[in-house]
């Protein structure tokens, strides 16, 4: 990413989660998911400052990924969006 910004450059990590209910308890696959996906907020932030890099981190709560994305993207008027997956269904997430 350091090569691809340009100063004034904000590099935004997103991760969208399924919701977690509230008789979701700390259990639930989605609670452990959304758990792991702010670690990995966190991990990638601190990685971009280490480089040097303006980073600000989305989580979003949403059943459908592709609408949330493209929400993220207009509430912040992103320009390149680069989108991936660990390819991970629900059962592999959780172990």
């Amino acid at each position: 990413a350091k090569k691809l910004c340009r100063e004034g450059d904000v590099v935004y990590f997103v991760t969208v989660t399924k919701k977690v209910r509230d008789n979701d308890g700390e259990d639930s696959a989605n609670y452990k998911q959304r758990e792991h996906a702010k670690e990995l907020l966190q991990t990638w932030e601190k990685r971009a400052g280490d480089d040097g890099i303006q980073s600000q981190t989305v989580l979003v709560e949403a059943p459908d990924a592709r609408e949330a994305l493209c929400d993220v993207a207009e509430e912040h008027t992103i320009d390149v969006m680069v989108v991936g997956t660990r390819g991970l269904g629900t059962i592999k997430r959780l172990f």
